[in-house]
């Protein structure tokens, strides 16, 4: 099993989704587990994306092995394959305080790649100091990086946005003062499927929209999320997945 793995590498264990790991075990996967996985391929040093597809039995501990990696550009904890609800029953043990403190020596590290983290629907609906802290403390991270916008003129480096909310939601709805249960926790920094960068506005200008079935964000070219203009829908005139009106794209 051990040769399996090893040499079932891809593009050098750049983008890993343990999905596929767990296929060659024929089981669910353990912490155990993924923290062999992470020390045979040396993935501290080689990962860049990570995908915890289907492991919904882990607490998080086996991914220590990426303790202060500089490498890794994106990380996918939610748990659900790509255009799922992320709402799992029963809950995942996947625990914030373990996983957060790998993610604070990640982003603790000079030079470190890191610049999008899907989490876990749990984490977001709970909503603990710890984790808001690390998201508050990445968002000022994304911001001093000052990355260029796909959305806005080509080689323009878009104005930082005097807005702590901007790139990663940490905290309170800043027009209505409410916490934003649907949007706290995620990166509005990137489109998920194809990582295009995108600044504070470019969620009005420039085509690029949350979409609440999978609860990440994506571009118009990736995914079209239109407004749902349906009476059944509970959220009418906004970016929606709601499959009543018909209008969405159905996953």
């Amino acid at each position: 099993m051990s040769k399996t793995i090893i040499n079932a590498s891809v593009e050098s264990w750049e983008s890993v989704d343990f999905k596929d790991i767990q296929d060659i075990y024929g089981r669910s996967l353990t912490d155990d587990d993924i923290r062999w996985v992470l020390q045979a391929i040396d993935g501290v040093t080689k990962i860049k994306s990570l995908k915890l597809t289907n492991c919904i039995g882990i607490t998080g501990s086996g991914l220590q092995p990426l303790m202060g990696s500089t490498v890794l550009e994106r990380i996918d904890l939610s748990l659900v394959g790509d255009h799922e609800d992320p709402t799992l029953n029963p809950e995942p043990p996947i625990s914030a305080e373990l996983v957060v403190s790998i993610l604070n020596s990640i982003i603790n590290s000079e030079n470190n790649s890191l610049d999008h983290v899907q989490l876990p629907k749990k984490w977001r609906i709970e909503r603990s100091n710890v984790l808001t802290q690390f998201l508050r403390r990445f968002d000022r991270q994304l911001n001093s990086r000052r990355y260029s916008c796909s959305g806005c003129t080509d080689g323009e480096v878009c104005q930082r946005i005097e807005n702590e909310y901007e790139l990663v939601y940490w905290g309170q709805d800043w027009l209505h003062n409410l916490v934003n249960v649907e949007t706290y926790g995620t990166v509005s920094l990137s489109c998920y499927q194809c990582k295009k960068m995108f600044c504070g506005v470019c969620e009005y200008n420039c085509g690029f929209s949350f979409c609440k079935t999978c609860e990440k964000y994506y571009c118009q070219e990736c995914n079209d999320v239109n407004y749902c203009q349906c009476a059944d829908c509970p959220s009418p005139h906004q970016p929606s997945s709601c499959l009543a009106c018909g209008i969405v794209k159905g996953w």
